[in-house]
C-alpha cells in the first residue's frame, strides 16, 4: 500500500465515522479539523481526536 492508497482509505473511514455521528442521537459535537483529523466533543467534556 502506498501513501495515496492509505490516505484514501483513511479519509473514507473518517467520512464513515462522521456519517454515523450525524445519524446518531448522541449528545455530542464534532468537527473535521482538517482532511485527516476528526474531533469529537462529548457533553461530559471529554474529547476524542481521530
Amino acid at each position: 500500500m502506498n501513501d495515496s492508497e492509505f490516505n484514501a482509505l483513511a479519509n473514507a473511514a473518517l467520512q464513515h465515522i462522521e456519517a454515523g455521528l450525524e445519524a446518531s442521537a448522541a449528545d455530542l459535537d464534532f468537527e473535521m479539523i482538517s482532511d485527516s483529523v476528526l474531533e469529537i466533543d462529548f457533553a461530559d467534556g471529554s474529547k476524542i481526536i481521530v
